[in-house]
């Protein structure tokens, strides 16, 4: 019997809702409407799920939100799925091949496969749900988990004896990450770097007001229409208007 095989790139919120929503319903309407097996191969260069919009209270303070609840391994969400249906492979998308329908996956840290010979896979249908990534692991993780984990742990340390907070992004990560540390160490001066001339630019400019009047009130200081372009570990940051 012939096999479709569904590869998904990606197992952050798109690629893991988008992964369950084939195993559970797709799949198994399509079985039942053609004579035709089909596997989902999801691709991820980790093995934990990141559960970022929880960052923000995370990186302020573990009582706020364990470490341990903002990592989850994705193998235990699809153990109820039947291996001829799925599979997981932990490795780094590289190449494409359109012609032949085939994907090179190179090994990352907490692969089993260590050799750094990649594997590759072929596809019927594929799904790209990489999203975004960022320099700082403390917003993705960058290969290993571990390296966002202790990069969390180290902003958690620094926070109680910090004397300033510059926060770069006047995003819903920004704006929370501001909140929650301003409220916790309300002795810090913490300045929130905006890009654009107004906070939540995706959002109503009503909601963004009402987030800026909000985190005043709590003593962060707001700066339209300036962006940081680098920073170092000594605290300097090179801005751009």
């Amino acid at each position: 019997m012939a096999v479709q095989s569904i590869v998904v790139i990606g197992a952050s919120y798109a690629g893991l809702a988008t992964a369950h929503y084939f195993l559970k319903h797709t799949i198994p309407s399509l079985e039942k409407a053609n004579d035709t097996k089909y596997k989902l191969t999801l691709i991820s260069a980790t093995t934990h799920f990141f559960h970022k919009v929880g960052a923000p209270r995370t990186v302020a303070s573990p009582d706020l939100l364990p470490i341990d609840k903002v990592f989850i391994p994705i193998e235990d969400g699809f153990k109820t799925y039947d291996p001829e249906h799925f599979e997981l492979v932990i490795g780094e998308a590289k190449s494409l091949d359109e012609s032949s329908k085939t994907i090179s996956v190179f090994p990352t840290y907490g692969s089993p496969n260590n050799n750094n010979t990649p594997k590759t896979i072929p596809y019927s249908t594929l799904i790209l749900a990489t999203g975004a990534s960022s320099e700082s692991p403390l917003w993705s993780i960058p290969g290993s988990h571990e390296k966002t984990i202790s990069a969390l742990k180290a902003t958690q340390s620094a926070l109680p004896t910090a004397k300033t907070v510059l926060i770069a992004g006047g995003g819903p990560a920004g704006v929370e990450t501001a909140g929650e540390i301003a409220s916790l160490f309300p002795k810090i001066s913490t300045t929130l770097l905006s890009g654009n001339d107004r906070l939540l630019t995706r959002l109503r400019p009503a909601i963004g007001a009402a987030a800026e009047s909000q985190l005043s009130s709590m003593g962060v200081t707001t700066i339209h229409n300036l962006k940081a372009v680098s920073a170092t570990p000594t605290g300097k940051v090179q801005q751009t208007e």
